[in-house]
């Protein structure tokens, strides 16, 4: 189910954390994730969103 999350986006870097990615064929990875009550966002917005927190908090 697709839809729009609006958050601040402090509360989006306060609630980072990362999960073993096991995809069929190729080796686990460690990838970031952000747990916002009931939703995670992951995959390449998690990856656009830690990239973003970089620039904006050093």
């Amino acid at each position: 189910m697709e839809r729009i999350i609006e958050v601040d986006v402090r509360d989006i870097f306060q609630n980072k954390s990362t999960e073993m990615i096991h995809i069929k064929g190729r080796a686990p990875f460690e990838a970031p994730c952000y747990r916002l009550g009931s939703d995670i966002i992951w995959g390449a917005t998690a990856m656009i969103l830690s990239e973003l927190e970089e620039i904006l908090i050093p």
